[in-house]
């Protein structure tokens, strides 16, 4: 397989590289614009893995793995049309807010093993954070292996 690396200039000290099978053929501010169009499906990938835990799973078994992918990605189009419900109360204020998806995440889970019985709408309005750009931090990496029910 054949990889190129294509490097912007976002600021004076920082660069972002990006790692693509595309061909010459793709100018670099092409492939940019693709990038920016798929970061919305990336954001979605990586609550995926942190908010609903998909990056441990109870078995090891290759059905069971894929057993429990399917479920989180249901739980997690389930979650995505409650947020979608819900609305963010923050007129007058400076900032403008979303809804925090880590907690929608859980209440959603709370509710489905009916442990809430309350309207999960009203209780993920309750959690809202300020939407801040052009924030950046440094990725940390951390990773473990799947675990089986039997040594915990």
């Amino acid at each position: 397989m054949d990889l190129r690396v294509v490097r912007f200039k976002i600021s004076e000290t920082v660069y972002e590289n990006i790692v693509t099978n595309l061909n010459a053929d793709f100018e670099p501010e092409t492939i940019k614009k693709l990038y920016a169009m798929r970061w919305r499906i990336e954001t979605s990938f990586c609550t995926l893995k942190h908010s609903l835990g998909a990056t441990t799973f109870h078995s090891k078994k290759y059905e069971y793995v894929l057993q429990e992918v399917w479920v989180r990605i249901v739980l997690y189009n389930f979650c995505s049309e409650i947020i979608k419900c819900t609305r963010t109360k923050a007129s007058g204020k400076r900032l403008k807010y979303k809804i925090n998806v880590s907690q929608a995440m859980k209440i959603c889970r709370q509710f489905l093993k009916s442990i809430i019985e309350a309207d999960i709408i009203i209780l993920m309005e309750k959690f809202i954070l300020p939407i801040r750009k052009n924030r950046i931090f440094k990725r940390r990496k951390r990773t473990s292996i799947s675990v089986s029910l039997n040594y915990r």
